[in-house]
Formats: C-alpha cells, sequence, structure tokens
C-alpha cells in the first residue's frame, strides 16, 4: 500500500503526516514574513512621511485647542518589530503544538498574481470539497457521537495494545498476540490477517508502538469499508418501496419509525404497513411511531396474513400518491423454516405489485450480538434479496468490529449506524470516521 493510498483515510479527516505539516508550515512561515516585510515598509513610509509633515508645522501650531498630531518615527519603527517578533514567536509555538485541526484556512497558500490560474481554480474546488466533506463529518457534532458511541469497543482493544506494544519489537509472537486482540474485537480473521501482512511488511523485526498500530488498523477498516459507503438514496419510483427485515430485538421497527421521521420531515408524504402480525406490540410500536412522523398506518388483525396486508398497503400507496411505502415485517430467527418462508411469500406479492420492488431490502442488524450477525447477514441475503445495511446499537458494545467483518464477506451496502435511542442518532454511514472512531486514531482530528 503506498504511502499516498495509506494517509488518504486520514486526510479526509484534516490528518496530515508531519513531512506535510513542516512543507505546509514553512510556506506558510515564508508567506508570512513577505507579508509582515511588505506592510512594515508601508508603515515606514508612512511614518517617515508624518514626521517630515510634523517637522514643516513646528512653527505653525493653531492657536486653538486642536493640535496636528505628531509621530515618533524611532517609537513606531520598534512598535512594528515588536509586532513581528510576537508573530514569529506565535508561530513557533504553532509548530511544537502536535493537535491537528480541520481548519483547512490554515493550510492554504496565497495563489501567485496572474501566474497558473487554471491550477489555482482546480486546487480551491479540491479544498472546497475537502472542507465540506469535513463540515459534514463534524455536523452537530457527528464526529464525537460517532466516537463515544464506539468507545466500549475502541477502549478494550486500546487498554491490550497498550499492555503489548511500547516500543516492542515486532516479531512473530507480537504479530499472534495483535491477531488475537483483533479477532477478540470481532473484526473477524480476514480483516485480521489484513492488518498483520500490511504491519509486517512495513515493521517486521522493527520497534513499533500503539499508535503506529492503530494508524495502520485504521487504514485497513477504511480500505474494506470505504467502497460500500452508501446513503440511502431514493430513486423517482412511486410509491418508494423500503422492505425492512431482521431478527427480534435488531432495532428494525425504531430504525424505520426514524427513516420515516426524517423523509416526513423532508416534505415526503408517507405511508407505514405493519406486517409484523406475529408480535403483539409491534403495532402498538409502529404507531407511536406513525403519529410522530405524521404517517398513515396500515395495519391488521394480530396473527393475519402479512402478505395480504402488504397487498393491500401497496394499493392503497399507489392511489394515494404516497411517496415511501416502508414495510415492517416481522422479526425472524434464521432458523425457523415457517417465518423465512412468510418472508419469501412478502417479497413475491411486492413484486407482483411492482416488478422493480421492493426498491431497497434493508437488513437492521444488532451490533451486540457478535458474529451472529454474519450467520443472520447469510440467510436474509438469499431469502429477501438484502440490498444494504443498517447496523444499531453500536454504542451499547465492545464488538463494534463485526461491522468490518460483515463488510469484508458480504461486500453489501453500508446505509447507516444507529448510535443512540434519539431520531438523531442513527447516522448516515461514513467510513472515514468510523475507521478513525473504531481504530482509536480519532484523537488526531479535532
Amino acid at each position: 500500500m503506498s504511502d499516498k493510498k495509506k494517509r488518504s483515510w486520514l486526510s479526509r479527516l484534516g490528518f496530515k503526516s508531519k513531512e506535510e505539516k513542516l512543507a505546509l508550515e514553512a510556506s506558510k512561515k515564508a508567506e508570512e514574513d513577505k507579508i509582515i516585510d511588505s506592510k512594515m515598509a508601508e508603515k515606514m513610509a508612512v511614518i517617515n512621511a508624518a514626521a517630515l509633515k510634523a517637522s514643516h508645522q513646528e512653527d505653525t501650531k493653531n492657536s486653538s485647542s486642536e493640535k496636528l498630531p505628531t509621530v515618533n518615527a524611532e517609537k513606531s519603527e520598534n512598535k512594528l518589530k515588536t509586532e513581528a517578533a510576537k508573530k514569529k514567536k506565535i508561530n513557533q509555538k504553532n509548530k511544537q503544538s502536535v493537535k491537528l485541526t480541520n481548519n483547512s484556512d490554515a493550510h492554504k497558500k496565497l495563489p501567485p498574481k496572474n501566474e497558473g490560474s487554471n491550477k489555482s481554480k482546480d486546487s480551491n474546488i479540491d479544498n472546497e470539497k475537502i472542507d465540506n466533506e469535513k463540515n459534514v463529518l463534524n455536523e452537530n457534532g457527528f464526529f464525537k457521537r460517532i466516537t463515544a458511541g464506539l468507545s466500549k469497543s475502541t477502549s478494550l482493544m486500546s487498554e491490550q495494545m497498550s499492555s503489548l506494544f511500547n516500543k516492542r519489537k515486532l516479531d512473530n509472537a507480537a504479530l499472534n498476540d495483535l491477531e488475537d486482540i483483533l479477532i477478540q474485537a470481532d473484526l473477524g480473521l480476514d480483516a485480521s490477517e489484513k492488518v498483520i501482512s500490511s504491519l509486517s511488511k512495513e515493521k517486521f523485526d522493527k520497534e513499533v508502538n500503539e499508535l503506529e498500530i492503530k494508524i495502520t488498523l485504521g487504514e485497513v477498516i477504511s480500505e474494506i469499508l470505504t467502497p460500500l459507503e452508501s446513503p440511502l438514496t431514493l430513486t423517482n419510483e412511486k410509491p418508494q418501496i423500503l422492505l425492512f427485515v431482521g431478527v427480534n430485538g435488531s432495532g428494525k421497527t425504531t430504525t424505520l419509525g426514524k427513516l420515516a421521521k426524517k423523509y416526513s420531515t423532508q416534505g415526503k408524504k408517507v405511508m407505514i404497513a405493519a406486517g409484523d402480525t406475529f408480535r403483539a406490540a409491534a403495532v402498538e410500536q409502529l404507531t407511536v411511531w406513525s403519529d410522530l412522523a405524521g404517517a398513515k398506518i396500515v395495519s391488521g388483525k394480530q396473527g393475519s396474513d402479512a402478505a395480504g396486508l402488504v397487498y393491500d398497503a401497496i394499493d392503497q400507496a399507489k392511489s394515494e400518491g404516497v411517496d415511501i411505502l416502508m414495510i415492517d415485517t416481522a422479526g425472524r430467527l434464521q432458523n425457523r423454516a415457517e417465518l423465512m418462508d412468510e418472508l419469501e411469500k412478502i417479497v413475491r406479492v411486492i413484486k407482483k405489485q411492482d416488478p422493480s420492488a421492493p426498491h431497497h431490502c434493508i437488513l437492521v442488524l444488532d451490533a451486540t450480538v457478535g458474529q451472529n450477525a454474519l450467520m443472520q447477514t447469510n440467510v436474509f441475503k438469499d431469502s429477501a434479496g438484502v440490498t444494504g445495511i443498517i447496523m444499531t446499537k453500536l454504542d451499547g458494545t465492545a464488538k463494534g468490529g463485526v461491522l468490518v467483518a460483515l463488510a469484508e464477506k458480504y461486500k453489501l451496502p453500508i446505509h447507516a449506524i444507529g448510535i443512540g435511542e434519539k431520531i438523531e442518532d442513527l447516522e448516515n454511514f461514513s467510513a472515514a470516521v468510523f475507521s478513525a472512531a473504531l481504530s482509536g486514531t480519532s484523537a488526531l482530528v479535532h
């Protein structure tokens, strides 16, 4: 993996290598020195002119109390030198600081006049894209909340790494210890082996510290997850049919409710179909969410035919001009064949109404079940034709690494992650943020 590629995931969050920082600081200092020298020359010219004017007017003082101001050129020059010295001192302090910021203005160079205007424009566009991405990542404390949400997953792994790697030589025994730590964090065997392989190529038989391991871990996680970063997007099809599947307790109904509220707030006409006719409290739970979202709910009696209810809901959605139809389903255990058969029947009924539907089949997974999530994914992707994943409860487990294992094995798009009970705690998935938070390198970014 090239150095440029390795740093790409951190650079999205504002991280700069030591060499990049030094180069930027040197360039910035040179530009500042030019500006200071130019300003000092301008001010000295003004001071000299003012001093000359004052000497000519010395004998022609106004008889009134108002007097022309006099300027002490020597004092002014000393003042300017003092200001310049202070600026240099501040620059030196900034160099010593180890904190990184997301303020790209601190790294911008002054473009040369009348030279390379096209390059300058391209550079400005790139900077704007990076700045916009950073703003999105930090909007409403997004980065901080995800870092806090994944703290249980990160802290245990960090504690183990700290105890094992403190300028330790990276030999076979150290690599075996590290692999055990990563597997215990539910990253899975394949992802763990990628981390081990990357470290072996660069650091084998050399001293390595905890931070170097964490940065390599973040690089590998980002490499796995970035291609699967896929916010849930809707097409122009009406109604847009979203089918939610998953086992009981995964947060499926709550996730549906949060998205219904989000779309309703955006001005979409939303309808909810309570296709979980198996669980007694399912309709009541969805009714609360439908009231909150201002969405119509279509429900039936407990134990009624779920496929028939879904058929009627699609009919109503079409006749009423609904933008989005969100279908809840009964929480099915992957070892219950009769329940999985019923889910397949629902999918067939949907396709009879609209061959292109469901437009999204979203598997909601509970992070706390760890590696069992892989088994669930395997069954649901075949039975329901899963098109994407939302993982919930990442704030309540030390098994957040399972999302990496899922991504590495099934390559399914990841739409969002849940890091709490509030509506805003369902966040669009960002591979860069997740990688930094899970690997413990989020402290490098502020």
